[in-house]
């Protein structure tokens, strides 16, 4: 908040929450880990040498941050090359929920688009 505030010039009233006691209890399984499926979408894709995949997320995603998305996908074991190139990555401006900001919802719809129209 300092930053926006002080180096933005971008004044916010809301206190900055993330995953604190007002947005608890947080679960996505019994033990409350972090998940990371990117095993399963190696082997997916070993699997299936014409699965193509689209990784969308939002720069400033504080959640899922998107480096930690690239860290998976570039850890991939025993992908070929070919593979590799199936992998097809975007980026908005907006955070973990960037399709709410107008803008990124145009674009996302037309990466969408184009995705699906790719050979």
């Amino acid at each position: 908040m300092d930053y926006l505030a002080k180096g933005l010039g971008y004044k916010e009233d809301q206190p900055y929450e993330i995953l604190t006691e007002k947005v608890r209890p947080w679960r996505w399984d019994a033990e409350n880990e972090v998940v990371n499926v990117s095993d399963r979408l190696a082997t997916a894709m070993r699997d299936n040498p014409k699965l193509r995949v689209l990784i969308m997320g939002g720069k400033t995603d504080l959640a899922t941050p998107p480096e930690g998305m690239a860290h998976s996908v570039r850890h991939l074991l025993n992908l070929s090359d070919q593979a590799r190139k199936n992998i097809a990555t975007t980026f908005y401006d907006g955070g973990h929920m960037f399709y709410l900001n107008p803008p990124d919802l145009l674009k996302c719809r037309k990466d969408l688009v184009d995705f699906i129209q790719a050979k």
